[in-house]
């Protein structure tokens, strides 16, 4: 019976070739597991990065959208402060010439023609006499003269008749003015109003915006004394 012939594969130690397929194939295997292991925990180490820079790219937008808040508010209560500062200038050294010492109550801009407010308020009266352009808000903020004073009984309008000449865009006494938001929530949150007596009460936004000075009662009800 003739010899088996000698596996020349299996000469100095060399696997056979089915083997040798089975042991790469297990390697590659291995390989492409731990590739997949690697990338899953890159993958999840992305998306905690882009969880973490959206946390705080919203927290950095919340905190930009409150400080403009801020400084819209700030700007509107310094802004009647201006225009009281004004209407005192006003009465105390007749601006007007009409030989009475009375308040200029029928708009805003009109205390511009006298140089006692900035052009930057001019543009931002939301109801000049005579009416023109439409109004550009200032730091987010539009101002208006008020009609009435509700807390007289009756109702007293501002806008008097105090010389034969100007007509009725004065007041012997009283003056009243607005400030409110361009946008509810965006370019601010309060609502400001201010008077002869030159304090500042604000009330939230939402609640409109008014024409008249508030009544005793709705004043105390629902405003806040700011200044």
């Amino acid at each position: 019976m003739p010899s088996e012939a000698p596996d020349p594969r299996r000469e100095g130690g060399q696997k056979p070739i089915g083997e040798q397929r089975r042991h790469v194939r297990g390697y590659t295997s291995g390989v492409t597991q731990a590739a997949r292991g690697i990338s899953a925990v890159w993958l999840v180490i992305l998306i905690l990065l882009i969880v973490l820079g959206s946390a705080g790219a919203f927290a950095w937008l919340a905190h930009v959208r409150r400080e403009r808040l801020l400084s819209n508010e700030a700007s509107a209560l310094a802004t009647l402060a201006e225009i009281s500062r004004a209407e005192a200038d006003f009465r105390a050294n007749d601006r007007d010439r009409n030989g009475v010492n009375d308040f200029w109550t029928a708009d805003i801009s009109g205390l511009f023609r006298y140089g006692l407010i900035r052009r930057a308020l001019l543009t931002a009266d939301a109801n000049p006499l005579p009416t023109g352009s439409p109004p550009l808000p200032y730091n987010g903020y539009y101002f208006s003269a008020l009609d009435m004073d509700d807390s007289e009984t009756p109702p007293e309008t501002y806008r008097q008749v105090t010389d034969p000449k100007s007509g009725a865009v004065h007041h012997p006494a009283k003056f009243g003015f607005v400030a409110f938001p361009a946008e509810q929530d965006v370019t601010g949150r309060y609502v400001y109003v201010i008077n002869e007596n030159h304090t500042i009460f604000r009330r939230s936004a939402a609640g409109g915006i008014p024409k008249n000075w508030p009544a005793d009662r709705d004043l105390v009800k629902n405003w806040l004394s700011n200044w």
